[in-house]
């Protein structure tokens, strides 16, 4: 959300005191998503696509308890980087030991969650939003392999197994597409309709959506004026 609020201009900063559970730093985030939707004059292109939008919006406003779980609703919260791939990490060629990470000035603090979820680098296009069909399949057999690796590294370290069943359960249960559309200010709809799909959840038509439309297309009629 940092990149909408740079492109935009649009503060979307408007909580000024730490977050006590998940559940309100997702509810937030979706009341980000909102503003961007209504003031930014560049959100959508027309009536239908504001509709399909705001739809989505108010979709995954109501589940946000759910994706948390009850054994995570007050936290932990973990230091996030949403672009940590490979091209962030520094290694060293002769003992493959991890001497650094990069690009900490784009960290932030996020619920677990979002540490749990699947890495999407783990095929060569790392865009959800843009994944075909194959790519889905191939990500989902990537994500087999990489819960495999992570379960062998917890019992070669001693570890229970906590972290890699949270992965495979966000793997599963949909959980995933819902994090990366908090995550993307600009591709919240696609990825919203990838979490729809995937867990059998119909998208909502709120009461008020008729009343929305109209003011945001009056909001963006007075900016250009």
């Amino acid at each position: 959300m940092n990149e909408g609020f740079r492109l935009t201009g649009i503060d979307l900063h408007d909580h000024s005191e730490p977050f006590t559970t998940a559940a309100a730093y997702l509810g937030n985030l979706v009341g980000q998503h909102t503003r961007l939707l209504c003031e930014n004059p560049e959100s959508v292109s027309d009536e239908d696509e504001c509709y399909a939008k705001y739809r989505c919006l108010h979709t995954v406003r109501m589940p946000t308890d759910q994706m948390v779980g009850s054994a995570d609703c007050n936290g932990s919260f973990k230091l996030f980087l949403d672009d940590i791939r490979f091209g962030n990490i520094l290694v060293d060629p002769k003992t493959i030991k991890i001497n650094a990470l990069i690009d900490w000035e784009f960290c932030y603090t996020a619920p677990r969650q979002f540490l749990n979820s699947p890495p999407p680098w783990l095929i060569p296009n790392p865009d959800p939003w843009d994944w075909n069909s194959e790519e889905r399949e191939e990500s989902k057999v990537q994500v087999l392999r990489f819960i495999k690796v992570l379960q062998e590294e917890e019992s070669r370290l001693g570890k229970d197994h906590s972290f890699s069943v949270r992965m495979q359960n966000q793997h599963e249960n949909g959980t995933f597409w819902y994090l990366q559309a908090m995550r993307e200010p600009w591709c919240c709809l696609e990825l919203i309709q990838s979490w729809s799909a995937e867990v059998g959840q119909p998208l909502e038509t709120p009461v008020d959506i008729t009343e929305f439309v109209e003011k945001r297309f009056q909001t963006r009629t007075a900016s250009k004026n």
